[in-house]
């Protein structure tokens, strides 16, 4: 599953070095989206909650939340991205800060055990 989630993502990413700027030059390039999801904490299975993907890399995505979340803490995504639908993606936080309306913290992909379909 997270081939096909690479894949998916490396498609969408610039096809030329110089249209990715400087201060986006990383280990794998980030897109900037505004993608709807549910989000719950591994073991609270009953409190899915509507969530924002804020970036996407090969390996990692940027989320909102609003609910608390901690370095370490174990998220489950689900979230549809360039028509696929991926459902139970277990991920790691890995940074997290308060905000406004809730948390913003960056994840690494964890699982190859989350169910993918080809459509929504």
């Amino acid at each position: 599953m997270l081939k096909t989630l690479a894949n998916m993502i490396s498609s969408a990413l610039p096809k030329q070095a110089s249209a990715v700027s400087v201060a986006e030059r990383r280990r794998s390039p980030r897109i900037d989206v505004q993608l709807g999801c549910e989000a719950y904490l591994r073991g609270h299975e009953q409190m899915v909650v509507r969530s924002q993907i804020r970036n996407v890399t090969i390996a990692a995505i940027g989320i909102e939340t609003p609910f608390p979340v901690r370095i370490g803490d174990e998220l489950i995504v689900n979230f549809s991205l360039l028509g696929t639908r991926v459902d139970g993606m277990s991920a790691r936080v890995i940074w997290a800060i308060k905000t406004q309306t809730g948390y913003r913290c960056g994840v690494t992909f964890e699982s190859q055990g989350a169910e993918s379909t080809g459509g929504k």
